[in-house]
């Protein structure tokens, strides 16, 4: 009865509210009182100044277009300066009267072939408001209407995707960038060429078909390094290195073995000193001649700070737009010395001026002794023996080799340490530039780690010269660490890329033409000869970069290059703590790799070193795993007891990033895979699938795009996939018995089409899924084709074979993945 007295008293309240535009209101008759009495303890409906759900929908707007919105503003982190992180800028420079106003062109994804001399920019790739090779090309293609102007904001808008990359400072004869060009105009190579300064250089544009990756379907790399033939002289006798060379043969009783190698310039050192050291000491006054004789074959650390500062401010100094060094006269660099002695000989080797106190006669004595030591250095003409035993040192880096000691952050255990030489060649025939002889060394490898290429020029040059065995360099793919110092950069230079296997492809069945340098090889040869070849000569000429890399080898203190002399690696064993730890950290600091970023050019994740420091027997991995890493498998997974070599190394790299990376340590420390495999894309490539708990899928998903990165870094030309590990329910029987018996429904979640749904999301994740359908085939079978959202396309187009042939290989239903011609709308 309660009820019965409550409803006229909300009937009358009712009934001074507006009647809104219910054209029945005046005849309603009290509607609002004709209620069900048992449904009066439910909360009361809506009033008339309340929203329904449609009308309350639509003021809120379109969701798919605030999730895009929302997904732009987390992809472009602004700066402070109103700039994105990844150097784009967050508006379009032209107005938009003017995108409107130009013309729409198709544009169709291209090989671009290029070549450029890296002196004054901060490498290849768009890094902020950096000046890159890559943001120079931007804006040339921009100029010359190669890509629209309403595509001029974003390089990934062009897809834009590039093949090899180099770092600060480095040249490339040939590189190829992929991406989506405008091509319809038949001079466009001159139009962009036209907008680029004269240190790079577009050769050629070739058409390809519309999954191209330049990255992907690279098969391998093309590198030269130059360096002046005296990188092959012995170390002094009475440097460091010089006399424990001696004294360890003495000790071993190796002495005529090691003359037996030096034989061909045994007389070099001597013959120096009498003809050009003498003089200049017998003009000094007995107390300066011991202070020189004191100092002269030792490494001062101030005179080493102050090159390198120099040497820093010379490169950095030297912009894109500036006359090449080519066209710099010779004689330039002479004006910054007046000494007759630096004068003759060609050389600026310049008296540092030290911070607490001014030059004195023994600063110009030393000056005037170290100046005739390269000059004497640049006199040097390789014999035929040393060239041969150079060879020898090369030839023992073909074939597939553990290199985890010519980088950095890698242990021995570490997969992506192995890598494949298919040849390494010195040039017989030295060319003389500016009377400095320089040898042409050209290595042909898959691919290769930060430094690997710099480590492996060093460790050859350093056995020649200190006629160490050859011995030594099998010694270095062992698992022990061995401190190889990095040869200098200055020599480096990218040869070109190789795409043997996409080639053959294009050819037989795209109907394309073959990505191929040789047909440029003219302008490439000039291009090299001008822009590339002669700032290398020109830089060495002022900086002496490689005498003083060499210098500092033969001066350097301790037993980290002792395993050089007869004593072997046993000379140059170095304490270490338990973990191994103190002593990677002892030899990156003494080579000055301790501030390096990570081995595959991302941020810094270290590897955890070897711990074993007497074995240098290979063990498997499994065996090895630590019981920290073999907690990164679930429990409950079957992998847990047996893991494979694949899913050891999974748990130890996840470990790994756990304890070395701080931004990665909370995020990563609950999570857990449950197996791994590896499946087979094509093309001679595999990818990587990550099972992983279907709770800890979200925790995945906050860090997924950087723990692939980092995955993909050490498990290199393969796909990292991280999937939620889900198991499919059989349909119930439709029994009577079985009804009966069943004790609970099976969840949607365990469905087959469920299951294959959640699949599909996994492997595109972040990037959203905007549409789908199913296509028959005469034959009866079908195709599931996948639309991904047209904003992510720069960043997963290469990948998308590799998601249709692991859906294939785990569900057996062909898809194929796609992005929208122009939009959504369209499909």
């Amino acid at each position: 009865m309660a009820a019965d007295n409550e409803a006229p008293a909300a009937s009358s309240a009712n009934d001074s509210r507006p009647s809104g535009d219910n054209k029945n209101a005046a005849n309603n008759n009290g509607s609002e009182n004709r209620r069900n009495p048992r449904h009066d303890h439910r909360k009361p409906g809506k009033g008339r100044s309340e929203k329904g759900r449609g009308e309350w929908g639509r003021e809120k707007g379109d969701k798919r277009k605030k999730n895009d919105e929302f997904k732009e503003f987390k992809r472009r982190k602004l700066n402070k300066k109103g700039d994105s992180a990844d150097g784009e800028s967050s508006n379009n420079p032209f107005s938009k009267d003017e995108i409107a106003a130009e013309e729409r062109r198709p544009k169709r994804k291209v090989a671009v072939m290029i070549g450029y001399a890296g002196t004054g920019y901060k490498g290849m790739q768009v890094n902020g408001n950096e000046k890159t090779i890559e943001a120079d090309l931007f804006k040339a293609f921009v100029a010359a209407s190669a890509i629209s102007k309403a595509n001029a904001d974003d390089p990934k808008k062009s897809s834009l995707v590039r093949c090899a990359r180099t770092d600060k400072g480095v040249h490339a004869a040939g590189n190829v960038i992929s991406l989506k060009l405008i091509i319809e105009d038949e001079d466009i190579v001159d139009k962009i060429n036209a907008e680029l300064p004269e240190q790079i250089r577009i050769w050629g544009i070739q058409r390809t078909n519309n999954a191209f990756s330049c990255y992907q379907t690279c098969d391998s790399r093309w590198y030269e390094y130059l360096m002046p033939s005296y990188c092959l002289l012995p170390p002094h006798p009475e440097s460091f290195l010089g006399q424990k060379l001696v004294e360890l043969a003495k000790e071993h009783g190796v002495e005529d073995e090691l003359a037996s190698r030096m034989e061909d310039v045994k007389d070099f050192w001597s013959d120096v000193e009498e003809k050009e050291i003498k003089p200049i000491l017998a003009r000094l006054d007995p107390e300066t001649k011991a202070a020189v004789l004191e100092r002269v074959h030792v490494m001062d650390d101030e005179e080493v700070a102050a090159r390198k500062e120099a040497a820093k401010e010379t490169e950095e100094s030297a912009p894109a737009e500036e006359k090449p060094a080519s066209e710099t006269p010779a004689g330039e660099a002479a004006e910054q010395t007046t000494e007759p002695e630096a004068q003759q000989s060609g050389l600026v080797l310049e008296s540092h001026k030290p911070k607490n106190r001014e030059l004195g006669p023994v600063d110009f004595a030393l000056r005037d002794i170290k100046a005739a030591y390269v000059a004497a250095k640049r006199r040097y003409r390789v014999s035929t023996e040393r060239l041969n035993r150079l060879q020898e040192a090369l030839n023992k880096y073909n074939g597939t080799k553990n290199f985890h000691n010519y980088t950095v952050q890698k242990s021995f255990f570490d997969p992506s340490a192995k890598r494949h030489i298919k040849s390494f060649v010195v040039n017989p025939n030295p060319i003389i530039i500016n009377d400095t002889e320089w040898l042409s060394l050209k290595v042909h490898g898959q691919s290769f780690m930060m430094h690997q290429i710099r480590k492996m020029v060093g460790l050859a040059s350093l056995i020649v010269r200190c006629g160490t065995p050859m011995e030594r360099i099998n010694e270095s793919y062992q698992n022990q660490k061995m401190a190889i110092p990095k040869a200098p950069g200055l020599g480096l230079l990218l040869e070109r890329p190789v795409f043997h296997n996409y080639n053959r492809k294009a050819t037989e069945s795209l109907g394309k033409e073959a990505i191929d340098f040789d047909k440029y090889e003219e302008k490439i040869q000039a291009f090299k000869d001008k822009q590339i070849y002669t700032r290398i000569f020109s830089v060495e000429e002022k900086d002496n970069s490689f005498h003083m890399f060499f210098n500092q080898i033969d001066q350097f203190k301790t037993n980290h290059f002792l395993w050089l002399t007869a004593g072997g690696m046993k000379a140059a064993e170095i304490a270490r703590d338990t973990t191994g730890e103190k002593v990677q950290q002892d030899v990156d600091k003494q080579l000055g790799d301790e501030d390096e970023e990570d081995p595959e050019g991302g941020e810094a994740a270290r590897a955890t070193p070897s711990t074993s420091s007497s074995s240098i027997h290979v063990v498997e991995p499994a065996v090895k795993m630590s019981a920290q890493a073999l907690n990164k498998i679930a429990p409950n997974s079957p992998s847990r007891q047996n893991p494979s070599e694949l899913e050891t190394s999974i748990a130890q790299a996840l470990y790994d990033l756990e304890s070395n990376t701080s931004d990665l340590k909370v995020a990563l420390r609950p999570l857990q895979i449950v197996s791994a495999r590896e499946i087979e894309v094509g093309h001679g490539k595999k990818a990587i699938v990550i099972f992983v708990p279907v709770p800890s899928l979200q925790g995945f998903h906050r860090v997924q795009q950087r723990l692939t990165r980092e995955l993909e870094k050490k498990f290199s030309d393969r796909h990292v996939l991280i999937l939620a590990s889900r198991r499919i329910l059989p349909r119930p029987k439709r029994s009577a018995r079985s009804r009966n018996t069943q004790k609970q429904k099976r969840p949607r979640s365990r469905t087959l089409t469920a299951v294959h749904d959640a699949i599909l999301e996994d492997l595109t994740y972040p990037v959203e899924i905007v549409g789908k359908r199913v296509r028959t085939k005469e034959d009866g079978s079908k195709l599931l084709k996948v639309i991904l959202d047209e904003k992510e396309r720069g960043g997963v187009d290469y990948r998308l074979d590799t998601y249709s042939e692991v859906y294939r290989r785990l569900t057996g239903r062909n898809v194929n993945f796609e992005f929208p011609q122009s939009g959504p709308a369209d499909y």
